[in-house]
């Protein structure tokens, strides 16, 4: 084969396989993301109590060992992470955070957590870190 056409099998061959980025890890694999259906209507209701709000949609979940995040929102609040230490429906959240965050703000976001969320899992932290700065529409 010639150089000329060389060049073109590797061209065709890439534009064949899919973006690495497609095969690429995230610190999210491995946190449980499902909702559990028959759960949303309990968790929208104590999600309501807790923000003080009528009407709560749960929009995302993440969950590693007792710990979940619960992203919710509301028409009166701005949508905000909510992290329980144990089962959402019996317990209070014990921190929240809302707003939007650079992909430079790893490190100040991972420093928010090691103070407002005390024992939070590694896993589910890197998770939440990577999910708020380089992972969510801005």
């Amino acid at each position: 084969m010639s150089i000329p056409n060389i060049k073109i099998f590797m061209i065709a061959i890439s534009c064949l396989l899919p973006p690495l980025t497609a095969w690429a890890k995230s610190p999210c694999d491995g946190i449980d993301r499902r909702l559990n259906l028959s759960e949303i209507p309990k968790l929208r209701i104590e999600a309501g109590h807790q923000l003080n709000v009528d009407n709560v949609e749960i929009l995302q979940s993440f969950k590693s060992l007792s710990w979940t995040i619960l992203y919710a929102a509301s028409d009166e609040t701005d949508p905000a992470f909510l992290f329980y230490s144990d089962n959402p429906i019996n317990h209070h959240f014990i921190t929240l955070w809302s707003g939007g965050a650079k992909p430079d703000e790893e490190q100040a976001i991972s420093s928010w957590l090691q103070k407002n969320a005390k024992g939070i899992p590694t896993n589910l932290a890197q998770c939440f870190v990577w999910h708020v700065t380089k992972d969510r529409d801005m």
